[in-house]
């Protein structure tokens, strides 16, 4: 039983007016305007001659409530609110007679976040996030807040599990269960407030309810799925120009799934993986700077030192003879990896040739930061400006796939193609790459709030099948010993063409942010953009028949083509994959044969027959440069059978012809006698003295 002396005091502290010692008159007439998104001017009516002071309370769920005091004889305050989430504003004012206040009803505010073209749009001190709303998952709330010791932004997504699980029980085939699983990906646009920003470390946090510790299938999902990880994404730019990154986990999923003991094959786990959700995601980022600065340098080889800065080294120039060695797309390492690169070169014995008869140098660049013309244009300037064509009597490039285009860029700028003696272009991307479009998808997405083509509605556990065969087909890959096992690279090559057509998304998180050994970092950035295919017909059809209309060519790869002034000085090296075959000499190359699987299934859909053999990497139709290869001489192409991408600059015969062909090039002006009369290097046949 109750005290009904004791009640009646409790109601006249919470409902003043009814009874004789309550303050005069209450606050009245409530209310807020919106000054922003993050910002409201919480108002009221001060209607009392003897309050104290006002409190006012912020309560939003899931974050810790936020308390402003006003002093007495005010009328507002500016408060701070978290857009895309209900807000609780509730007024309370002290008062002078003793044990009485006045709280109001919680106000209820729910700010939408600022949109433009309606994307879900937040900023914050020169920070900006922005995020597609028709790529989030059905039924998440979405909100932004600020650290308070960094001032970094955060994202905070929460997820109607019950809903999901409720469509999930009622067996919803015909779309995707969407949640925060295993498989997720978007593209989220992040703006710094500064320009050296071009990384972000994203940290995300993941919530549960404190009961479903005893839950066994989060237990496990937690093993494969830690609450709290952490991973660097670079910074991209759309079709727009905006910087954006490609925001997943499957490169942590794959690295823990190789070191796990879990049955890949299970469909139990296929079905967690792919559809368990937590209750709420917070996501961290925080903004990086010079992780991938640009690169643009000489590096002089000597005969005993590994490697020197071209620009350090006093007298370069030993020689009246030289090579530049140019690399292809790749995070090369600034000492050892461009070594390792060329290092066949270096190791590789040919008869009557003497490689220190000449002055090695290596054009080192970044691959990713500029495009493969600003990077040419670079090498041309650094060639002309310092030296190299008053002092040399001969200069040999020997290039590789994307340094190839950098070569052909270089040597049509400025005329330095006038002073090259000859250019060995090795598997090119001369008419650039079909794999290189598959990331269009992404840029497509991030460019376009109604993007170009639908997102694959299919049930995630069928796809979570998929990926994790093909986790156990390359933990099975990895202990095949220099054999060849084309059932499996078959079987993987098929896997994944599946996922680039059915779950580009996923695809394109394998292959921007990188996993195992398919980590090449296909990222649609300038250097990636740049290497795209140049054949629109067979793009078009491609868009039709494979993932929406997104592929784009590029540009200046098509202004090139159609303008190169020196065709004449190169020699166009190419190979292609023979299915079936061996390694060579006992190389292990399980990745590059399973992407020329992929290469033939994308052709073989669209009945590009000219465009399915290939390297792994590059059409043969693009090494050839055959659609812009009219009026070359057919002692210009080289082919060599089953070698892949990587294989052709180690195998030994290549170098051999190579270093043949340069040691046997005359000097300019130079004259070689030939059967009824002679000429010089420049000299047209019909030039000949007879």
């Amino acid at each position: 039983l109750m005290d009904f002396s004791n009640f009646v005091k409790n109601y006249q502290k919470t409902h003043p007016g009814e009874g004789a010692d309550s303050p005069d008159n209450p606050p009245g007439n409530i209310d807020h305007d919106s000054l922003s998104s993050q910002q409201i001017r919480f108002k009221w009516e001060d209607r009392c001659s003897n309050e104290i002071e006002y409190f006012i309370t912020r309560q939003v769920q899931g974050h810790s409530d936020e308390k402003y005091t006003c002093p007495p004889n005010t009328e507002g305050a500016t408060i701070t609110v978290i857009p895309n989430r209900d807000n609780f504003l509730t007024l309370t004012m002290r008062t002078t007679t003793s044990g009485y206040s006045f709280v109001s009803d919680p106000l209820l505010i729910h700010p939408v976040e600022s949109q433009t073209e309606e994307e879900i749009r937040f900023s914050y001190d020169g920070q900006e996030v922005s995020l597609n709303p028709e790529l989030l998952p059905e039924g998440v709330l979405v909100s932004f807040s600020v650290a308070p010791e960094t001032g970094n932004i955060i994202t905070e997504f929460v997820f109607d599990t019950e809903g999901m699980e409720e469509a999930l029980n009622g067996g919803r085939e015909e779309t995707e269960i969407k949640g925060f699983h295993a498989f997720y990906s978007i593209p989220i646009h992040y703006t710094p407030k500064s320009a050296d920003v071009d990384a972000v470390h994203v940290t995300v946090q993941q919530e549960y309810d404190w009961w479903e510790i005893f839950n066994p299938y989060k237990t496990l999902i937690r093993l494969l799925y830690p609450n709290t990880y952490a991973a660097d994404y670079r910074l991209l730019s759309d079709n727009k120009g905006r910087t954006f990154f490609y925001f997943g986990n499957i490169k942590n999923l794959f690295e823990a799934l190789l070191l796990g003991t879990f049955d890949l094959t299970d469909s139990f786990i296929n079905k967690l993986l792919s559809n368990f959700s937590p209750k709420r995601v917070k996501v961290k980022y925080e903004p990086v700077t010079n992780k991938y600065p640009s690169i643009s340098e000489i590096i002089d080889y000597k005969a005993l030192h590994w490697w020197v800065n071209f620009g350090n080294d006093p007298d370069p120039f030993t020689n009246d003879k030289a090579i530049i060695y140019v690399h292809g797309l790749g995070r090369n390492a600034y000492s050892t990896g461009v070594i390792d690169y060329w290092r066949a070169f270096f190791e590789t014995e040919v008869a009557d040739f003497d490689l220190d008869d000449y002055d090695k140098f290596a054009y080192w660049y970044d691959t990713q930061v500029y495009s493969a013309k600003e990077y040419g244009e670079k090498l041309s300037e650094f060639l002309i400006n310092n030296g190299f064509l008053d002092h040399y009597s001969q200069i040999h490039i020997i290039s590789h796939s994307m340094g190839t285009i950098v070569t052909r860029y270089a040597m049509n700028h400025n005329g330095l193609g006038d002073y090259i003696t000859n250019a060995f272009l090795l598997n090119g991307v001369l008419e650039g790459s079909y794999l290189a479009n598959i990331t269009d998808y992404v840029l497509d997405l991030a460019t376009n709030i109604k993007t170009n083509t639908p997102r694959v509605m299919i049930r995630d556990y069928e796809l979570a099948a998929r990926f994790l065969e093909l986790v156990k087909l390359l933990i099975e890959a990895n202990e095949i010993d220099n054999l060849v096992d084309w059932v499996k690279i078959t079987a993987f090559g098929n896997l994944l063409y599946e996922l680039c057509a059915s779950a580009p998304g996923v695809a394109c998180d394998f292959l921007i942010n990188g996993g195992y050994i398919l980590d090449i970092g296909f990222q649609p950035n300038p250097g990636g953009k740049s290497i795209r295919y140049a054949n629109e017909t067979f793009l078009n059809r491609l868009g039709g028949q494979f993932i929406g209309d997104v592929f784009e060519h590029d540009e200046d790869l098509k202004v090139l083509n159609e303008n190169d002034q020196y065709k004449d000085k190169y020699t166009i090296i190419s190979s292609s994959i023979q299915t079936g075959a061996e390694y060579p000499e006992g190389r292990h190359q399980f990745g590059l044969r399973a992407f020329g699987v992929v290469m033939r299934q994308i052709a073989g859909d669209i009945q590009g027959g000219v465009h399915l053999l290939n390297d792994g990497m590059v059409p043969l139709w693009s090494q050839k440069m055959q659609g812009h290869n009219a009026g070359m001489n057919e002692d210009q192409f080289w082919h060599y059978e089953n070698l892949d991408h990587e294989e052709i600059k180690q195998n030994p015969q290549t170098i051999k012809d190579i270093y043949r062909k340069i040691a046997n090039s005359p000097n300019p002006g130079e004259v070689i006698l030939v059967e009824g009369g002679s000429f010089q290097m420049g000299d047209e046949v019909g030039d000949l003295d007879t």
